[in-house]
């Protein structure tokens, strides 16, 4: 039964079994080391019994040669030697109590023979300290008895059981070396035992564990390598461990993919638009049947065939050029270029295209712009009508009004004067109209240049301000100008436009007896001049400050009757100042009373 372990936990058990086996050899060794550690402090311990009772045994041997001669000599009771068994008994007697501290009976053993050498220690001191004792016959007695003593004192200083230990000891420590030989060739063969068992077990783990992994891997890359291929894949592995999820995971990868490029493959071959990839020499690899609705060619029939093959003639040089732009530049812009359709006929269209240089080919949209260029040739006709038909004879009518208003055609009566009025009021007005939908046709055309020089913004601002003075005062309005010496880069006719524009709405809007202010400043970063027209009408509502600059676009209804206008101002004004590389925006102030329209342009 196979186990369905994870990875994660196989790898585990590969640490584990060795780490288990390793801590089992080295906690046995760790008892061999103690085992042979022990027995050399056996043997350490050994040999101070037996030189501790090698050195009781010396000065118990010269005792009793002493007394054998039923006399102790004075030299050998003298303080200096006294003293020297004195001091290697209580020596020997110290180290013998420190070695058998921990075994109770010889520790009593040598307890009793330390009390019997401390006693007759004591006798020797007396004679020492009484020579006459030695010498004289009066005291031959009590010689006697202290001799008597000291045998009977040093046959139980050097008991038999005594004796029995140091052979014991003497034992041991001749066989020590030999035990300490035998623990290392076993920590030896151990040792051995545990590398090969050591290094067979992980072999034989990693063997298992890599050819289990390694195998499922390889299916894993013969799947990456059919599906890049659009082949199908190797059944699902089998198991709970994360290979088997990955390989899980990647077959609803390719399921997702499948279902996918079934929804993009929908989508391209019902849009309306050509959707196709050419490769680096411009050559069709692939194409949406969308080719056959826009260009009549079949994609089979586009196959192999250059793009260039079905541009006009006149635009090849300015969609190579583009097409060189898109190579280098993500970011590249729609262009238009005019194709060829199957039976000859020209067709407007509108490129997108994206170089990719993973795949080494151009990713194009390529949009049926027929009907938009046609509406455009169409507005162009009309503005051209306009120009034409309409500007001209209002011209000629603004004319003759003039010669009316001169009495060239005798004097007029009262009634007659104020229809004179209305009337040129409405033709300069319509006039005016037509102008301002002139400049804007112009501007998004990209007809309208401008002629950038170094203009000086403060005289222009008090020029602009002065030009509307007869309409300031008419209206009971004062003009304050405040501004900053600035030299800009502008053209300054068209700049001149935008601020006489914004300041005759500020005064057409702002109540009798109030102020306009025209001030210009430096940004903090020195790049631009901020120009502000600052009035105190009844501002703008907040919902159509996103929407004023829209063309047509006024405030209310009735203020193109009421204040003149055609709404198309404030467009010209933002079409102008973006043409400069500036941005023009309006606020109204606090509770919606005043507007204030601020626009950039760059410094010199």
């Amino acid at each position: 039964m196979r186990l369905n372990l994870s990875l994660s936990t196989k790898l585990a058990a590969m640490v584990a079994v060795p780490l288990l086996i390793n801590l089992g050899f080295l906690f046995y060794l760790s008892d061999l080391q103690s085992k042979t550690e022990s027995e050399a402090g056996e043997a350490k311990r050994s040999r101070e019994i037996t030189d501790a009772i090698n050195v009781i045994s010396k000065n118990i041997y010269e005792s009793s040669s002493e007394l054998h001669g039923q006399k102790l000599t004075p030299e050998f009771v003298s303080s200096r030697n006294v003293s020297r068994i004195e001091t290697e008994m209580r020596t020997a007697y110290k180290k013998l109590l420190t070695a058998t501290e921990h075994e109770p009976r010889k520790y009593k053993l040598v307890s009793e023979s330390q009390a019997a050498a401390e006693a007759a220690l004591s006798i020797f001191r007396i004679m020492q300290e009484n020579p006459l004792i030695q010498t004289d016959l009066r005291f031959e007695d009590k010689r006697k008895t202290y001799n008597r003593r000291l045998r009977k004192l040093g046959a139980t200083v050097l008991s038999e059981e005594l004796l029995e230990l140091n052979r014991e000891e003497k034992f041991n420590l001749e066989r020590s070396p030999e035990r300490e030989a035998k623990l290392r060739d076993l920590q030896k063969q151990i040792f051995f035992i545990f590398a090969s068992t050591n290094a067979i077990v992980t072999v034989v783990i990693a063997f298992l564990l890599i050819r289990g992994i390694s195998s499922r891997l390889q299916t894993m890359s013969d799947n990456a390598y059919r599906l890049a291929s659009d082949m199908p894949l190797n059944p699902v592995l089998k198991g709970s461990d994360e290979i088997a999820r990955l390989d899980q995971t990647f077959h609803k990868m390719s399921e997702a993919i499948t279902q996918a490029e079934k929804k993009q493959r929908a989508v391209t071959d019902n849009a309306r638009d050509v959707i196709c990839s050419l490769d680096a020499a411009g050559k069709f690899v692939a194409v949406n049947p969308a080719s056959k609705t826009v260009l009549d060619y079949t994609p089979q029939e586009l196959m192999g065939r250059y793009y260039v093959d079905l541009i006009v003639a006149e635009d090849v040089a300015h969609v190579l050029s583009c097409m060189e732009a898109a190579n280098k530049d993500a970011n590249t812009k729609p262009f238009d270029a005019r194709m060829k359709r199957k039976g000859g006929q020209v067709v407007d269209t509108l490129w997108t295209a994206v170089w990719s240089p993973v795949e080494k080919s151009y990713f194009c949209v390529i949009h049926d712009d027929t009907e938009r260029k046609s509406a455009e040739r169409m507005k162009q006709e009309v503005v051209a009508m306009i120009t034409h038909d309409l500007r001209t004879p209002l011209s000629t009518i603004r004319n003759f009004l003039e010669m009316l208003d001169a009495d060239m055609y005798g004097q007029l009566t009262e009634k007659g004067e104020k229809m004179l009025a209305l009337a040129d009021r409405n033709s300069l007005r319509m006039l005016s109209l037509i102008n301002d939908l002139l400049d804007v046709e112009k501007i998004k055309a990209g007809m309208m240049e401008l002629v950038l020089t170094k203009t000086h913004l403060e005289p222009m601002l008090e020029h602009c301000a002065q030009s509307l003075a007869t309409l300031a005062e008419s209206s009971d309005i004062k003009i304050d100008v405040a501004s900053e010496k600035i030299v800009v880069k502008a053209d300054e006719d068209r700049l001149s436009r935008v601020v006489i524009n914004l300041l005759s709405n500020a005064i057409k809007f702002s109540p009798s007896g109030s102020t306009v202010t025209l001030s210009a400043q430096c940004s903090p970063d020195g790049k631009f001049a901020r120009v502000m027209v600052t009035d105190e009408g009844r501002g703008i509502p907040e919902e159509m400050v996103g929407t004023i600059f829209d063309r047509f676009t006024q405030v209310m209804d009735a203020d193109s009757r009421s204040k003149g206008g055609s709404g198309l101002g404030l467009a010209i004004c933002k079409a102008l100042v973006e043409l400069h590389g500036g941005t023009i925006s309006a606020a109204s102030g606090q509770n919606g009373k005043g507007t204030t329209f601020t626009f950039t342009v760059p410094t010199e």
